[in-house]
């Protein structure tokens, strides 16, 4: 499952990003938390962070390039059986995806 969040993670950067995609990683002892952060530039601020996990989510399709809108969904279904979070932001024309997971 681990595999398949990264995965759908990276390919949905690679297909709507707009440059080099940053992962960073840190281990929280305190919390026994591991926190897998996804970063790339984006074309626009006018993502729906929101709804970003939501089956079948698209921003703009006709410039989807055949995607289902399911990577996404799947990536937070999976982390949610691991026991773990999933969130986006947007901030600075920059997407982040971060993963907490238990470690």
């Amino acid at each position: 499952m681990l595999l398949r969040i990264f995965d759908n993670l990276c390919s949905n950067a690679y297909k709507h990003g707009r440059g080099n995609l940053s992962v960073k990683t840190e281990k929280s002892l305190q919390k026994a938390m591991v926190t897998v952060r996804f970063i790339n530039p984006v074309d626009s601020a006018d993502i729906d962070t929101e709804h970003i996990f939501d089956a079948f989510y698209t921003r703009d399709i006709s410039r989807t390039g055949g995607s289902t809108g399911l990577g996404l969904a799947i990536a937070k279904e999976f982390t949610q059986l691991l026991g773990g979070s999933i969130r986006a932001s947007v901030s600075a024309g920059n997407l982040e995806i971060t993963i907490e997971l238990p470690g």
